[in-house]
């Protein structure tokens, strides 16, 4: 089913007893509360031709937080991603990593939403293998608009991660380390971690 969207508001008392190194916490994370930001949305633009699975996507124009006209501050655990342009970069086997605010027990009706960011291992899967098992659904996947990762049938995004990131790690031409790359938005699936339906 569709993966849903949801705002994530965590009280602020859960971090009150975090310790100034946030390496020594004890039962809660508190390296979430040292890297915090609240950012404010501007403006959404969301695609024009949105139609159920098809081009489900928006874009979120944020409002800057500083005079210097940045939005986010990054620091060690806040990074930009790059933007993909080469569709063919990261071949199915490719580790990498989705992430979201969505359920976390697929086995219950109600949306189990975590405490902190969640994130998802997965692998980018065959793509016409994946086109074939979603027409069973009634799923139309188009090989420009969509790509599959896979957790094995054991992780997956849910309910709630719909706009979260999936992204893959690769050095630039020229550089040594590697950087985050966007290659895809989460949005549908068939369940949650169905084998067959990344």
């Amino acid at each position: 089913g569709n993966r849903g969207y949801q705002f994530h508001a965590m009280d602020d008392s859960v971090y009150e007893n975090c310790p100034e190194d946030p390496t020594k916490e004890d039962g809660i994370n508190c390296l979430d509360a040292w890297s915090h930001q609240t950012l404010r949305v501007k403006k959404s633009f969301i695609h024009n031709n949105y139609r159920n699975q098809d081009n489900d996507l928006a874009l979120l124009q944020l409002h800057p937080t500083g005079d210097d006209g940045l939005c986010a501050r990054f620091d060690d655990y806040v990074q930009p991603a790059c933007l993909n342009k080469d569709a063919s970069r990261f071949p199915a086997g490719t580790d990498c990593i989705a992430t979201g605010w969505g359920d976390v027990n697929k086995d219950n009706p109600h949306i189990q939403q975590p405490d902190q960011l969640q994130y998802a291992k997965l692998k980018i899967a065959d793509f016409k293998t994946r086109q074939k098992n979603y027409r069973k659904v009634k799923k139309h996947l188009n090989p420009k608009r969509h790509i599959c990762a896979d957790g094995g049938g054991t992780v997956d995004t849910c309910q709630g991660d719909s706009g979260g990131p999936l992204v893959c790690m690769d050095a630039n031409e020229g550089e040594v380390s590697k950087r985050a790359h966007l290659i895809g938005v989460v949005s549908f699936g068939a369940g949650c971690a169905e084998e067959k339906y990344p």
